[in-house]
């Protein structure tokens, strides 16, 4: 066992929080949403930070003289607290509100550390009895790292929190020059979700075989984990070994049937090579399991996330062949569906991008939101929805696609169309660039 004394502390944050308290009752509110009595290493400055709480909420004046007379009215003088001295002590002359928020973080940081080895000795514990089977042992591991995040990962948000964090996000707009949320390194992707794709969102993608849904989603996948996020992608159908081709194919430049046949004209092997070390370092998570049930997705990446971190965004491709909770129409099936990865974004705060096939009415022919298959549990938990598609995917065969390309024509183009979009405009299209060989998405010039 650890010495109480030796475990993670921070005496001089607990005292300055509390301080801050007194000195201006305003930071009450925040404070209150970041921390809880339970995160003090002190029992009685945590009792007394409940305490100012409470007091507050009910519309008591926070005053050092008010506080003092009502603690000599107590059977023990607010002994639990501190007692009278603590306050004088907290509310005197080198209180300040000036770090208030960084000691709350260094008061957060120390609970967090401490969970950590109380959960570390328990899981410890867990592992050296043998009756206990190994799924459950390590089901529970996964559960216990998920209860490290802090206090402050509440779900709910005051006022003044949600006030906050406007002005956080109006700065980080000016620092980056682009809306707060997730950049897809897409241009014309970014414009179509109104700058850029926020947490909790769930985006369809939806299209007909071979029009390139997949590639958008490995694309923007690429894009975010090049710039070393925490990226989970979620393939029902393809395997690793073919999301792994994909992916060193739009890196190195060398089209996707030799990087899958590996035979390579001269200096190709050194660009796939080089692109194979990129990607070895980078944060991509791939679980092909072909038969998944949405909770079960919600539950893998609450679980990567633990381990990895918490992901910038989330890929499943794709709606249709996810396994139903409970056998029912197919309607109920996709809209149950619909609805648990709806919850999932919410739940892990980053986008989610799902892909959908559409009614073979679409086929050759521009989407639109009726070609969505049993579409209604659909329409009502995207937050966006999008259609790739390629006008000139049949240009040079004999006939065509009706209203696409003459024949000839260059298959190098890719419209992205809006079919909804619950925060932005809807109905809109952006064009961007497509290399059919390389699998690559690219912004035109």
């Amino acid at each position: 066992m650890i010495d109480v004394q030796r475990m993670p502390r921070a005496d001089n944050s607990e005292r300055g929080v509390l301080g801050a308290m007194l000195v201006d009752p305003r930071t009450i509110e925040w404070l209150s949403g970041n921390l809880g009595p339970e995160d003090f290493f002190a029992n009685k400055r945590g009792r007394l930070f409940g305490f100012l709480v409470n007091w507050r909420s009910k519309g008591n004046e926070v005053d050092e003289m008010v506080l003092i007379d009502h603690f000599a009215n107590l059977p023990d003088q607010g002994e639990q607290f501190g007692g009278i001295p603590q306050l004088s002590t907290l509310s005197g002359s080198l209180a300040t509100t000036l770090r208030f928020e960084a000691q709350a973080k260094e008061v957060a940081d120390a609970a967090s550390r401490r969970r950590a080895i109380r959960t570390a000795l328990e899981m410890a514990e867990a592992a050296v009895n043998p009756e206990v089977p190994m799924e459950t042992l390590l089901a529970t591991q996964a559960e216990a790292l998920v209860g490290l995040q802090p206090i402050s990962d509440r779900p709910w948000h005051t006022a003044c929190q949600v006030s906050m964090e406007y002005d956080d996000d109006y700065e980080a707009m000016k620092s980056r020059g682009s809306a707060p949320g997730v950049l897809s390194g897409i241009k014309g992707w970014d414009g179509l979700m109104g700058g850029a794709m926020e947490d909790g969102w769930l985006i369809y993608v939806g299209g007909r075989p071979g029009m390139g849904k997949t590639a958008v989603a490995l694309n923007i996948d690429m894009n975010l984990s090049s710039r070393g996020e925490v990226t989970i992608f979620f393939s029902l159908e393809m395997g690793r070994r073919g999301i792994r081709n994909r992916r060193l194919t739009a890196m190195s430049g060398v089209p996707l049937s030799r990087v899958r046949t590996m035979q390579y004209h001269q200096g190709e092997y050194e660009k796939v090579d080089g692109a194979l070390n990129d990607m070895s370092n980078q944060r991509f998570i791939v679980d092909d399991t072909p038969v998944l049930k949405a909770s079960q997705i919600v539950s893998r990446v609450k679980r990567i996330a633990a381990i990895h971190g918490p992901p910038a965004a989330v890929f499943v491709d794709y709606l249709q062949l996810i396994e139903a909770e409970r056998p029912s129409s197919l309607r109920e099936e996709i809209t149950a569906t619909s609805r648990v990865l709806k919850l999932g974004a919410k739940a892990t705060e980053c986008p989610w991008i799902v892909m959908s096939q559409l009614t073979r009415e679409a086929e050759g022919i521009r989407p639109q939101m009726k070609h969505l298959r049993e579409s209604g549990g659909i329409e009502a938990d995207a937050d966006v929805i999008v259609f790739p598609f390629r006008p000139n995917k049949d240009a040079g065969r004999q006939g065509g696609f009706p209203g696409g390309a003459p024949i000839g024509e260059r298959d190098d183009v890719m419209e992205l169309i809006c079919g909804k979009h619950r925060h932005h405009i809807s109905d809109t299209v952006h064009t961007v660039g497509w290399d059919g060989s390389t699998q690559r998405i690219y912004d035109q010039k």
